[in-house]
């Protein structure tokens, strides 16, 4: 079984995880490696470190989708478009369906630490 950390990076500095738990191909794992992206259950992110913007994406496969914001205590954002959501995407991809989008890779907003256990 694999672990994964998502790991915010702000001005340079590291901050809490804000998402974990375990991660396969499968749907019932937190996390699900799928189409070159991580989605997470809510239950593996600190929802209330994020905050739904209006911002929207529309995949022409997967539909459309919510941007969230990474918001510390005071609710001011610190990083913009860290996840993304799809509440009701298209068929044949209700698998993601209110699950948390991550980039596969390390990135300027957050960093990705797989391990095996």
């Amino acid at each position: 079984m694999k672990t994964i950390q998502i790991i915010p990076i702000y001005a340079d500095k590291v901050l809490e995880v804000v998402a974990k738990g375990t991660l396969s191909t499968e749907t019932e794992t937190d996390f699900m490696d799928t189409d070159g992206n991580y989605y997470a259950k809510t239950t593996a992110v600190a929802v209330a470190s994020l905050r739904k913007t209006d911002k929207t994406y529309t995949c022409p496969y997967k539909g459309l989708c919510y941007y969230w914001d990474l918001i510390d205590e005071s609710s001011q954002v610190l990083i913009t478009d860290f996840a993304w959501v799809y509440e009701q995407p298209k068929a044949g991809w209700e698998h993601i369906a209110g699950r948390f989008g991550f980039y596969h890779y390390d990135n300027a907003n957050y960093q990705i630490v797989v391990t095996e256990q």
